[in-house]
């Protein structure tokens, strides 16, 4: 129980389900996210124990999450229905969110903030550590100047990512590809993978990410971006790259990306630095 405004309120938090999808779409669609029903049940296969909704009087009030890599954890889509603002909710979702990361064993603990919230998360005692950057552009005529993936190069591209990024993201970047098989391709040249680049079609766009590429391949992380972009050149393409990723900026500013929006990077916990080899993040829903 809680109180506000001299009125005892009874909030509630519970498992975030599959019959729980439409009120998430709701708030995110509130909060202009882009995000389909298809990626709210992708994220419940990812972390099915780690989504979870409050309740206030027994109504729908929002929403928060995690994503697990082992020692490292990340909370995302945290939402509050706007008349239930003011009221806890958000703190007692952001407890929950917290104690499940523990409980899995992670050291680290990263989310993605709006300028809004920044003040929010800093009292709950997380740190800012850089501005993820959100880049857009229209798709581009041409030939694919890399490899589509199959469902079996994911044999050699799951530990090709381990090995470049330091975490487990095996269950995240099967759910990907097998949503988006078409938008999925690596890079490869006689010493192995040099990088690979996974997308996902959105309501409007194609979200583009992860992409990992050798530290320092730029070359490769271009013709990634590009054979996605020529795939239908109709669309518009989002992708989010850290602002310390200097040579993804660059390579970005390259291929006439434009900056849209930005959002901080912050941490509880022990610091964990993230590769240079993760050209573009997997999303603001997932780190």
């Amino acid at each position: 129980m809680c109180r506000v405004s001299s009125i005892l309120v009874k909030l509630t938090i519970s498992p975030f389900g599959q019959d729980d999808i439409p009120f998430g779409k709701s708030l995110t669609d509130g909060e202009n996210w882009h995000r389909t029903a298809k990626d709210w049940a992708r994220l419940l296969r990812i972390e099915p124990s780690g989504i979870f909704k409050a309740e206030i009087d027994g109504k729908d009030a929002g929403v928060a999450a995690v994503t697990g890599y082992g020692t490292l954890a990340w909370v995302h889509s945290v939402i509050v229905a706007r008349e239930y603002r003011g009221q806890g909710v958000g703190m007692t979702l952001m407890d929950a969110c917290i104690g499940y990361c523990k409980g899995l064993g992670a050291r680290c603990i990263k989310l993605d903030s709006v300028p809004a919230a920044k003040s929010f998360y800093e009292k709950l005692g997380f740190t800012e550590e850089f501005e993820s950057l959100r880049f857009m552009r229209a798709g581009e005529r041409g030939s694919a100047l890399v490899q589509r993936m199959r469902s079996e190069d994911l044999r050699s591209v799951i530990p090709f990512d381990r090995a470049m990024t330091r975490i487990n993201r095996a269950k995240v970047i099967e759910e990907i590809y097998k949503d988006n098989p078409e938008w999925a391709f690596y890079a490869r040249d006689s010493h192995g993978i040099r990088g690979y680049l996974l997308g996902w079609q959105g309501e409007d766009r194609v979200n583009l990410g992860p992409c990992v590429c050798v530290a320092g391949s730029d070359q490769w992380f271009v013709k990634l971006v590009r054979s996605a972009m020529s795939t239908d050149p109709t669309k518009d393409f989002r992708i989010c790259v850290s602002e310390k990723n200097n040579r993804a900026l660059i390579a970005l500013k390259s291929m006439n990306f434009e900056k849209v929006q930005s959002s901080t990077r912050m941490f509880m916990g022990d610091r964990f630095s993230e590769a240079e080899a993760s050209y573009a993040m997997i999303s603001p829903e997932k780190g």
